[in-house]
């Protein structure tokens, strides 16, 4: 309950919430995500709740299955898949054993900063050649979320590759995110999202790559000293809807279902962009020590990994390759 209000207050500061629209719903739809209450996911949700509401006069209703209610992020895209769930969101490894072009996204250290993620994510371009790969998986793509970063924590601060030489680091598993760290001389470990904590505990791993975000509300920083800005690959999560129930409805209510979630998506970057700050300061007030690497620096680690970009590329279509590349620095 605490967590359910925490949440609502934030999203009212970021999006004026208001109370629901009487009225007898005739577009129901179920939105399943697998993380917690006070996370963005949820906050996008709320948001996407609330206005499809508002702009569809009370005739859509969205309900909502926060904390892996109906499964995990694989579970759940199934869902979405087979038609037993309406939307579901996650990074786009869990998607792409359903969409490979979603491995697009793991091409390592393409983009210098958030301003250049943006430019990818909101070209309609690159939206149009990735939609259509998930439209042939029966999906439809609501959007991509732009969260910022990935980066890494250790025990130590990893400010060259040589600072990760033999360690044993946590990812998820994916085939790429393995290669590149692999590239970079640590020992990449692919383990569960809810085994991570206690590895750190244990010692079964010594570091780990997630957001800002992740990092403090996860409490991982509790088995970490140090908080390296590594920026490796986007923190996104992909917006997906059913086909079918996407192309059953009317195109007014396709383009209220566009229009919110367009709206929601927009909402979660901003929860995160202020957020973040604010974790960044409790991580330095709790004593934790954060490193923001240099150009310069980060060149290094992008000089090891430039070889895995043609297998990434023979994932993709050369539509998804072209829109996503041309943005590169």
């Amino acid at each position: 309950m605490k967590k359910t209000l925490i949440a609502s207050s934030v999203l009212a500061a970021v999006i004026g919430f208001s109370a629901g629209i009487a009225g007898a719903a005739e577009l129901n739809i179920t939105l399943g995500h697998s993380v917690g209450e006070e996370s963005t996911q949820q906050v996008t949700s709320l948001a996407f709740q609330n206005k499809l509401a508002e702009i569809s006069n009370g005739e859509a209703e969205v309900t909502i299955y926060p904390n892996a209610q109906m499964g995990g992020d694989r579970e759940l895209v199934e869902g979405v898949q087979s038609g037993s769930l309406g939307i579901t969101t996650s990074s786009p490894a869990p998607q792409a054993s359903f969409v490979p072009s979603a491995a697009i996204f793991d091409l390592p250290f393409a983009f210098a900063t958030v301003d250049d993620i943006d430019k990818v994510f909101k070209d309609p371009e690159f939206i149009k050649a990735l939609g259509a790969e998930y439209n042939k998986a029966g999906f439809h793509l609501l959007g991509v979320a732009n969260l910022g970063f990935r980066i890494t924590t250790a025990n130590k601060a990893v400010n060259s590759p040589a600072d990760l030489k033999g360690l044993t680091i946590r990812t998820m598993e994916n085939k790429n995110h393995i290669a590149m760290w692999r590239a970079l001389g640590a020992n990449p470990t692919p383990l569960a999202f809810n085994e991570l904590y206690t590895a750190l505990q244990q010692g079964t791993v010594d570091a780990q790559e997630n957001p800002m975000e992740l990092i403090w509300t996860q409490k991982y920083y509790e088995q970490q000293s140090d908080i390296s800005k590594t920026n490796h690959i986007p923190h996104c999560i992909c917006w997906i809807m059913n086909k079918d129930q996407y192309d059953s409805m009317s195109e007014k209510q396709q383009r209220e279902v566009d229009d919110a979630m367009a709206y929601a998506i927009s909402a979660g970057e901003q929860y995160i962009r202020s957020h973040d700050a604010e974790y960044e300061k409790k991580l330095t007030e709790a004593g934790r020590k954060i490193h923001t690497l240099s150009p310069e620096q980060l060149s290094k680690f992008k000089e090891l990994v430039t070889g895995l970009y043609p297998s990434i590329e023979k994932q993709v279509t050369p539509e998804v390759f072209k829109s996503y590349t041309k943005y590169m620095k």
